[in-house]
């Protein structure tokens, strides 16, 4: 049973990267308040920020200065989300 219960966690350790979100490279292309929009290469479209509320302008400032100087810019899509509907 001990040996069972091994090869299970080891299955599922090798799996756990294929549990995830897709992961999606874009580039910046602007922000404002409530407002961020980024480009794949081929479009631009808006993004939000998941489960997290800015509720100030300084805020805004400061977020939108992060995103100016990322060195990389990654979006995660969910599985059961459709990518045409808005991220």
């Amino acid at each position: 049973m001990v040996m069972l219960m091994k090869q299970f966690l080891i299955l599922l350790f090798a799996l756990f990267p294929y549990f995830h979100s897709q992961r999606y490279t874009v580039t910046y292309h602007s922000c404002e308040p409530e407002r961020i929009i980024v480009e794949d290469g081929k479009e631009r479209f808006e993004i939000v920020l998941f489960n997290l509320k800015i509720s100030d302008e300084q805020g805004w400032d400061r977020t939108c200065t992060i995103l100016q100087t990322a060195e990389k810019l990654e979006i995660e899509v969910d599985p059961s989300s459709q990518i045409s509907e808005p991220l």
